[in-house]
């Protein structure tokens, strides 16, 4: 069988790339932070109740796993040049959708419908980025998870008086106009990565055509890199990976969810512990930028995940057990920046170690899929299970107890997942 028809890639600037990832990165956060910021609003113009607004809250992390769980076999069976333009535009369905809400139900499906497409678009955007931009992965990374933190923060501190001017309708559903420029400037990125599918699929007729399934796993076997073609299902590398970002994002919900009451209950006014929630967030950008300029340089995986790992430790166990009778403010803003720094250096690290360990796209998209669809699993026990234990026990010692023995576990898998090797075990 000749070539002829595959399609080759047409030459596309390193600014054109960065550009369209940041426009899809600033869709991904925002859409559903923002429904906390103006929950109060949303509860009384459409009647809903404290349970329903949790549900809004319970709904991306399952979606997010659940895309996750699915998108390598929908990106086999399509290609992510055509399912990453289609899944920002049902990101913006779903906003639109929500502007309509005549009742809690649509409102929902609208949220469920867009966080499903971030879902997908979690894991998908990291083998994208390794096609458009393979000698510049911890950039175009950063530059990524920096416009997402960003802008999730943004919108999260301006759509209540956006709502005051425009109402809610419209200052919920605006964003939407990203993602259209988003999807523009992804439409015109598909003959770059229309070329890794074609290809992908001219090797698997190649194997096939006129063999048998035996002789198929045996040709499998007999190509270069091999050894790599097993199912990160069976990886341990992956697996850490997983437990790794999974424990992170648990304790990344939890403090979201609860630092304010956390930092109340020891003692600090609301007002205080309001701005030390936005500290925590604020911690993003620095250590964003951080990691992308030593990353940038030289493979210091271990040295930063080890950092990060033990600043979590130490965040939690200052909230769990540090005293607040003298300076308290200080010391909650101390094991507030610990926790929020380390929080995002794991996050990105992860996320650029995706694409650093694994050898091609279609790996790259299944280490995606495994890690996220693992780790948003862990991390709805963060939220749900720290709000039970401090309905069982009455105060947050024992939820920050338990968050603090998981953040030291993961110690452990930081070291793990940070060695000088590829996902199948091989060194580099």
């Amino acid at each position: 069988m000749n070539n002829n028809n595959i399609v080759t890639t047409k030459n596309t600037s390193l600014a054109f790339v960065c550009i369209a990832i940041i426009l899809v990165a600033v869709n991904m956060r925002s859409p559903i932070v923002l429904v906390g910021s103006i929950a109060p609003v949303i509860e009384q113009a459409l009647g809903i109740s404290q349970l329903e607004i949790g549900w809004l809250g319970a709904i991306p992390m399952l979606s997010f796993a659940f895309g996750a769980l699915v998108s390598a076999k929908f990106s086999k069976w399509f290609g992510i040049h055509n399912l990453l333009p289609v899944m920002i535009l049902l990101l913006a369905l779903g906003m639109v959708l929500r502007v309509f809400a005549i009742g809690w139900w649509w409102f929902f499906a609208g949220t469920a419908i867009l966080s499903l497409a971030i879902g997908f678009l979690n894991t998908i955007t990291m083998p994208a980025i390794k096609q458009l931009a393979p000698k510049n992965i911890p950039l175009v990374t950063g530059l990524y998870s920096l416009a997402m933190t960003i802008m999730a923060g943004l919108v999260a501190g301006i759509v209540l008086p956006m709502s005051d001017l425009l109402g809610w309708r419209l200052a919920t559903g605006v964003w939407a106009v990203l993602s259209v420029f988003a999807f523009v400037f992804w439409w015109q990125l598909r003959p770059n990565l229309v070329l890794d599918y074609q290809q992908q699929q001219h090797s698997n007729r190649t194997l096939s055509d006129g063999n048998s399934p035996q002789v198929v796993i045996q040709k499998r076997q007999q190509m270069p890199n091999s050894k790599h073609n097993k199912s990160m299902w069976q990886t341990p590398l992956a697996w850490w990976l997983a437990i790794f970002l999974g424990l992170q994002s648990l304790m990344y919900y939890l403090v979201a969810s609860f630092l304010p009451s956390i930092w109340a209950s020891k003692g600090l006014s609301l007002i205080q512990a309001g701005q030390l929630a936005m500290l925590f967030q604020l911690m993003a950008p620095i250590a964003i930028l951080l990691l992308t300029w030593v990353m940038s340089r030289k493979d210091h995986a271990r040295t930063m995940a080890m950092l990060a790992s033990i600043l979590i430790a130490m965040g939690a166990a200052g909230m769990a057990f540090g005293r607040f009778d003298v300076n308290p403010l200080f010391w909650a803003s101390v094991w507030t920046i610990c926790a929020g720094f380390g929080a995002s250096l794991v996050f990105t690290l992860t996320l650029m170690l995706i694409n650093l360990r694994t050898y091609d796209t279609v790996q790259a998209s299944e280490l995606s899929s495994m890690s996220q669809a693992v780790g948003y699993t862990i991390a709805m026990a963060g939220p749900l299970g720290a709000g039970w234990l401090h309905e069982v026990s009455g105060d947050w010692h024992l939820p920050l107890t338990v968050l603090t023995i998981l953040m030291l576990i993961n110690i452990g898998f930081a070291w793990a997942i940070s060695g000088r090797v590829m996902i199948d075990g091989k060194p580099f």
